[in-house]
């Protein structure tokens, strides 16, 4: 009836005709033809059904009818994350992407409280949208990553945490703009307080913007007098 599951494909095709782990390659890429060629719809999930489609559907198009119809803020973050992955299958991206960017900045203001870890994640594409579409600007009065990152200064570990690794280095590569000349002093905390997610990050932001004494004198006195977190430790030492 022109659907079937992963699963079902894959007991079809292993062990007759490939072995698991020929099979798994071979669908990895034939995944990707299937979502280029626009006759087939492709779930996230291998649980729900792979669907042969009457008329081809544009590979961007379904990626901007993902986001429009997500009611869930992940799900808009996924979508969106799709979109810039894949920002080259657009002809007007400044026309196409502007509409996103807009409804994008109004759920984050809505989830601003509720969720300020994925609110973060929309502004952070909001931001990514920008830079891959010629003429898309952002709203002026929006929220942004700098500004989030200071309303959110005494819990700023507990949201770093929960940013996808992906993403990480671009949050807290914010930091001198959220913070001004105070932002080495909330790095070097980030690094000797941090989990060991963060430490790496926050280290490199400073190295980069050539604090590395500031980061060398913060580390041998959280050694010393032995206030350094165990995360922040390990995490140093697997960066060595």
């Amino acid at each position: 009836n022109g659907k079937a599951t992963q699963d079902q494909i894959t007991q079809v095709l292993v062990p007759d005709v490939f072995k698991e782990p020929e099979f798994k390659k071979w669908w990895d890429s034939t995944k990707k033809l299937l979502k280029k060629d626009g006759h087939f719809s492709v779930p996230a999930k291998k649980t729900e059904y792979i669907e042969l489609r009457s008329q081809a559907v544009s590979r961007a198009d379904e990626l901007l009818v993902a986001f429009t119809s997500a009611r869930q803020i992940k799900d808009q973050i996924a979508a969106l994350d799709q979109i810039i992955k894949n920002a080259e299958l657009y002809t007007d991206p400044s026309s196409q992407f502007q509409p996103l960017i807009h409804a994008a900045e109004d759920s984050a203001r809505k989830n601003s409280k509720l969720n300020t870890a994925g609110a973060l994640q929309l502004i952070l594409a909001c931001d990514e949208l920008v830079e891959k579409a010629e003429g898309a600007v952002r709203s002026p009065d929006s929220l942004t990553v700098a500004g989030m990152l200071r309303d959110e200064e005494r819990s700023l570990p507990q949201l770093l945490e929960q940013i996808p690794a992906a993403k990480l280095k671009r949050v807290i590569g914010s930091l001198p703009e959220a913070f001004g000349e105070n932002w080495v002093a909330t790095a070097l905390t980030l690094v000797t307080r941090g989990t060991s997610r963060i430490v790496g990050e926050a280290a490199r932001v400073l190295q980069e913007h050539g604090k590395t004494p500031e980061l060398r004198a913060a580390l041998d006195r959280a050694i010393r007098d032995h206030s350094i977190s165990s995360p922040a430790l390990t995490g140093l030492c697997d960066k060595k």
